[in-house]
């Protein structure tokens, strides 16, 4: 046996060494008490000798003068919990060690320590062995509890280092918590350093890991895993307690359903430093105690994909961030997001990027103050999703019912409007040019001439359309929808305020052709520029275009089977007209389109009561513009393809419109404002009035007998126009007997 002093490793001579039997029996256990004048004196027991054998027992005491404390503990089975009696503990400090045995109920203490950190290992019989570090301060006892892993179990290593979360610096003097799903935690100190560290720790276990250090608010990370094959490292990031504190709550929902997801993993990382809670069984989470800064939002569950939100900006008090799933076998894509300036072509940073699921549900990701570039993943296939961008100093930006593709990760540049310009607004719907019926989820697709910048959307259920915050420009606007041919309007003015406008798409595989020509000054046949083309089909389905800086327009994929009315428009010119003209299937008409000088009109469409036919080049009209009682303008007009008809040489301003068809009463709409773009639609009055003095009567009824059989083309009493003059003109009159229209 030698005597050292425990903090120097120095020899002490002339020590005092007292051997008792514990049993007074030989080859049993014996304690050994060893004292010295100038130092504390230590007791060592359960010493064995063995048969024959010589037994070396190096002991180390602490001075009197020094002030100590002690470490105490219990150590346990790690897979049950339940202390192991007469597991040997060593206390050590460079290379010098302390020992004493555990009592039954697995507990060990070690005294008379001087101030220092040690390391703490316990050793039992047919389990591995575990050591941890220690810090000892005097006059304290200092906890240091152990888990010992059965050899039959697979194990691992633990380690780490605590840092600040904000500039990566140590965190020395740490306190490190470890506590397994299995029940019980071990604590250590990382003393004066800012390392800490576990060995033979059970694998089939997950852990959750908590620091806390003097100036620090305490930090943790959970669902943590160990390997066989390596050692695990998890470091710890702590915020500063002298800052102010941020907190952070969510909910992590699946995008479909809109239900939230419980115990999803959550994980909160600034520079690559993070932190993680678990989502309650509401699919609540909260982080408390944070530093305000921007971080990075991680959520991931077993049965859902992982999402990843970027750049999440904590301020100080509480914020809030909910974040969306996809679940497991789902096929998902993705988009990525690049922020522009409409008006420079610059790139625009701190970019805000919105994602609405279909429930109502929302997540918000950030590009970061240094970026114009973000990209959000694990995105549902199928679902209707709406997206809106923000950047300060610039206008919002909506895309609605934006849809992902499988494997695809597509590009949206964001041209944001700068605050300071007023900007324009376009409405419309796309239809089927045979049906008129809205098409959903048909493209939008708006670029700027002369620079590419562009603006899409998508159509509702419904078909319609709005895409607000435009730059007041002029674009070529796409449209198309699968199943439908794409069709293209060129050089379409936004204006600041309103615009409208409206789209037929003629269904892929139908056969179809091409419409062109030129807008032309009727009185010299010079071309127009900056005109605008109506296209007005025979179901009354309506295409548009513009000729920019030139007289040319076009129409590609017209319905060969249709007929079709073009109206023209231009500043310093009245409307103009052709009707019934005719495509080639898989052919191109070119048609001039003449315009007489003066100023503008109305343009609009009568929708005839009763008849089913094509009124083009058939049906004249009267058309009055009242202002109150006032008339401005009157004119008989032949109806084109739809009832489409235009009154030019009208003064801007709004007027009461009175229309009179030839057969039928007319009818009064009020509150109209001329010029108008598009055609305003206009419903006759009742059918059967042949004598048209706008009363359908007795006088009516003669003239349908007294030309009754007559055939040809023009009758006024052929009220069906189907060439003669017969019992289906008789009950038109019959079935609208006594009806009036307004005078």
């Amino acid at each position: 046996m030698q005597v050292y002093d425990l903090f120097t490793g120095a020899t002490v001579n002339n020590a005092n060494v007292q051997v008792a039997s514990d049993d007074n029996q030989i080859n049993r256990t014996y304690t050994v008490t060893v004292s010295h004048l100038n130092y504390r004196t230590r007791t060592l027991r359960g010493i064995i000798l063995r048969r024959d054998a010589t037994t070396y027992c190096d002991v180390y005491l602490t001075r009197t003068l020094q002030t100590v404390g002690r470490i105490s503990g219990t150590v346990r089975n790690a897979m049950n919990g339940q202390p192991i009696a007469n597991a040997y503990v060593s206390v050590t400090l460079n290379n010098r060690s302390v020992w004493t045995f555990t009592d039954s109920a697995g507990q060990y203490t070690t005294d008379n320590l001087p101030r220092a950190t040690y390391t703490v290992l316990a050793d039992a019989r047919n389990y591995h062995s575990q050591r941890v570090s220690a810090a000892v301060v005097p006059n304290q006892t200092t906890t240091a509890d152990l888990v010992l892993t059965p050899l039959s179990e697979p194990v691992g290593n633990l380690y780490g280092h605590t840092y600040d979360i904000i500039s990566g610096n140590n965190v020395n003097n740490a306190t490190v918590t470890l506590i397994s799903d299995l029940g019980w935690s071990l604590t250590v100190s990382t003393g004066n350093g800012n390392y800490y560290s576990w060995e033979n720790l059970p694998v089939r276990t997950r852990y959750k890991l908590a620091a806390a250090a003097e100036g620090y608010r305490s930090t943790n990370r959970v669902n943590i895993e160990l390997s066989t094959a390596y050692d695990t490292r998890v470091d710890l990031f702590l915020p500063s307690a002298g800052t102010p504190a941020a907190n952070l709550s969510g909910r992590v929902y699946d995008i479909r359903t809109g239900n939230p997801i419980s115990n999803a993993f959550v994980q909160l990382t600034h520079q690559g430093r993070p932190v993680s809670v678990f989502a309650n069984e509401q699919g609540v989470f909260q982080f408390n105690g944070l530093v305000p800064t921007s971080y990075d939002l991680y959520a991931w569950h077993p049965n859902y994909n992982d999402q990843v939100l970027n750049n999440v900006p904590l301020r100080a008090g509480d914020s809030s961030a909910d974040i969306l799933l996809t679940a497991d076998g789902t096929p998902v894509g993705g988009f990525e997001f690049y922020g522009y300036n409409f008006a420079t072509g610059g790139a625009v940073n701190n970019v805000r990027i919105r994602i609405t699921a279909p429930s109502g549900h929302s997540m918000t990701t950030y590009s970061g103050a240094g970026s114009y570039y973000e990209f959000v993943s694990n995105l549902p296939v199928g679902v209707p999703l709406r997206i809106e961008a923000f950047a300060p100093g610039f206008r919002s930006r909506l895309y609605a019912n934006r849809y992902v593709r499988l494997g695809r990760t597509d590009r949206i540049n964001i041209w944001f409007v700068p605050e300071d310009i007023n900007v324009g607004r376009l409405t419309g719907r796309v239809t089927d040019l045979f049906t008129g019926a809205g098409i959903a989820n048909a493209y939008v697709f708006m670029e700027q001439v002369g620079t590419g910048r562009w603006a899409p959307t998508y159509t509702d259920a419904s078909g319609n359309f709005t895409i607000d915050e435009l730059f007041p420009t002029t674009y070529n606007v796409s449209i198309g929808a699968p199943g439908y041919y794409e069709s293209v309007a060129y050089n379409v003015p936004i204006a600041i305020g309103d615009n409208a406008i409206e789209f037929a798409l003629t269904p892929y595989n139908y056969p179809s052709g091409r419409l062109y020509g030129d807008v032309v000054n009727a009185a010299n046949n010079q071309g127009i520029n900056n005109a605008v083309v109506l296209l007005i089909s025979s179901t009354g389905t309506t295409r548009i275009t513009y000729t920019g800086n030139g007289s040319r327009f076009d129409f590609d994929n017209l319905a060969y089977d249709q007929r079709y009315t073009l109206v023209g428009q231009a500043a310093g010119f009245q409307p103009g007209q052709v009707s019934n003209v005719e495509v080639p299937a898989f052919g191109e008409v070119y048609v001039r389109l003449p315009l007489n000088a003066g100023s503008g009109g109305l343009i609009g469409r009568i929708v005839l009561q009763g008849f089913t036919g094509n009124p083009a080049g058939r049906v004249q009209a009267r058309v009055q513009i009242r202002s109150g009682n006032q008339l401005v303008r009157e004119a008989t007009v032949t109806l084109g393809d739809s009832g489409a008809f235009v009154v030019p040489n009208v003064p801007n301003g709004t007027y009461n419109i009175w229309i009179k068809p030839r057969g039928w009463l007319a009818s009064l709409t009020n509150g109209i404002t001329i010029p108008n773009l598009l055609p305003i639609a206009f419903l006759s009055g009742a059918h059967g009035d042949v004598n048209d003095d706008n009363v359908i009567n007795n006088a009516d009824l003669l003239e349908i007998l007294f030309n009754f059989g007559q055939s040809g083309s023009n009758l006024a009493a052929d009220l069906n126009y189907d060439g003669s003059v017969n019992n289906a003109d008789l009950l038109i009159v019959l079935f609208n007997f006594g009806q009036q229209g307004p005078p």
